[in-house]
């Protein structure tokens, strides 16, 4: 986007791809949805993801 801001396809598929991010990270707008994409579902919940789950002994 950012090399032919003017170029309406290139606007419109950066425009599908921020759609499409949003959808799958349930956020209602793109900033939220790119934060969320960043650092995961723990910063969206505040807590550790079930995907991912803590160690308890210990170990990382």
């Amino acid at each position: 986007m950012t090399a032919a801001p003017a170029d309406p396809e290139a606007r419109r598929a950066f425009e599908d791809s921020l759609f499409t991010l949003c959808i799958l990270m349930g956020q209602p707008c793109a900033p939220e949805a790119r934060h969320g994409a960043q650092h995961g579902p723990e910063a969206r919940a505040g807590r550790q993801s079930p995907a991912h789950p803590q160690r308890t002994d210990g170990r990382s």
